[in-house]
């Protein structure tokens, strides 16, 4: 690859040359999240391959391979892979001998170095940005009947312009919503209704408590642990009722937390990992928002389990009170042995369940670090990688801790309740 600065150094180059692997490329990808290429991307490129030829690769991002990098004039020359490093040195040695650089065409060169032709270079580039931003230069453009969101700019000389924004979702998002509250409620009935109000707690301590308390420069982890413990209180005393099991459930659900936590915390640092991960951390340094980074991974961390915990530990109560209903003479140890058999299957799939989820959040990044041809390794160890196996390895250790405290802690509760009741 030569993407972004790489390309951009390049460009300084005198001599540049490409091997010709399908998986070369060479483009300004940055554009796409909204960075502006520096002087090379936005100067030297334009007067090496013309302005018409440069503004895709200026506005939207294109990515040229070897051969077409050499017929817009970007590289003098493509070569096979295995002899690019002697080539290179060939190159040094004669002084570039035998490398001719492609022309712009006169037509272009105006276009490029005088006022000829701006309005249509402008319009081009208009129509390019906002095909890109819609699309990421493969989906549909607007059609007529679409609802947009538009910025509106007033310009200096009081004219007013418009730019896109993003599509008007709401409409198809409150059907969504609908739809899910309905199904939650049909099926569910009241505990669902619980569990909707559960939910909306959730919401509120995110966004009344956890967000703010984290802008206010509080401890990412302790704020995350003290806005788990809450939604964990809310949402099963909501959802199951104020009784011995939802006790049992939040009891077991805050130790293994706190068993997610500490590994986290330790395997964080035994990694070595910063917390700078994707772009969202680099805005949050440049507004001068002041966060740990790797506090907030931990943080997020925490959360992320909690909801797979809870559905655990709730399970893993709520067979052993089955157990208990039907067989009111099994004793602790029973009711322990055979509920403890029903959380191995849960723990099966929802280990794989935890998985399947980071790995699809991370599918674009891991179809990258396929088409770079590294190892697994290699790939494994990279950060951005890295925080994800992490995440789901201590979120599963978690889930695994939880099984045999829920049904351990049911079990003699349960037990004991029943030996109480023969005694009396």
């Amino acid at each position: 690859f030569c993407l972004g600065g790489g390309l951009e150094i390049a460009l300084a180059c005198k001599y540049r040359i490409a091997d010709d692997d399908r998986k070369t490329l060479l483009g300004l990808p940055e554009v796409r999240i909204g960075l502006i290429p520096g002087w090379g991307g936005t100067v030297r490129l334009p007067r090496l391959l013309g302005l018409i030829n440069a503004l895709p690769m200026i506005l939207t991002g294109q990515m040229l391979n070897g051969r077409r990098a050499k017929s817009k004039g970007l590289v003098h020359d493509v070569v096979p892979r295995e002899a690019f490093d002697n080539v290179s040195k060939k190159i040094i040695e004669t002084g570039g001998a035998g490398l001719e650089s492609r022309k712009v065409p006169l037509w272009q060169r105006l276009i490029g170095n005088t006022k000829l032709f701006p309005k249509a270079v402008l319009q081009r580039a208009e129509r390019t940005v906002l095909e890109q931003s819609v699309t990421g230069g493969r989906q549909r453009v607007p059609t007529v009947g679409d609802s947009l969101v538009l910025i509106e700019q007033t310009n200096a000389d009081g004219s007013i312009t418009y730019a896109f924004a993003d599509y008007q979702r709401s409409g198809p998002l409150l059907v969504l919503v609908t739809l899910f509250v309905a199904c939650v409620l049909l099926m569910g009935r009241w505990k669902g209704l619980g569990a909707l109000v559960g939910l909306a707690v959730s919401v509120l301590v995110l966004v009344v408590f956890l967000l703010p308390a984290l802008l206010d420069g509080r401890s990412p982890v302790a704020v995350a642990v003290v806005g788990a413990s809450v939604i964990a209180f809310c949402s099963l005393y909501l959802a199951h009722g104020v009784n011995p099991a939802t006790h049992v459930a939040l009891l077991s659900t805050l130790l293994a937390l706190a068993l997610t936590g500490v590994l986290a915390w330790l395997f964080v640092r035994f990694t070595t990992l910063t917390g700078f991960t994707d772009e969202n951390s680099f805005f949050l340094e440049a507004l001068g928002v002041s966060i740990d980074p790797r506090g907030l991974l931990l943080a997020g961390v925490v959360i992320g389990s909690l909801g797979v915990l809870d559905d655990v530990t709730v399970t893993q109560v709520a067979a052993v009170g089955e157990l208990h209903h039907a067989q009111p003479g099994l004793t602790s140890g029973q009711l322990y042995s055979s509920a403890v058999t029903i959380g191995r299957d849960h723990i099966s799939s929802v280990v794989n369940t935890l998985f399947l989820a980071y790995a699809g959040a991370s599918l674009p990044l891991l179809l990258l670090f396929t088409q770079t041809g590294a190892g697994l390794g290699d790939v494994a160890t990279r950060e951005v990688v890295a925080v994800e196996i992490v995440r789901t390895l201590v979120g599963s250790i978690g889930l695994i801790a939880a099984v045999p405290l829920a049904t351990g802690l049911a079990a003699v509760v349960l037990g004991y309740g029943s030996r109480e009741h023969d005694d009396g």
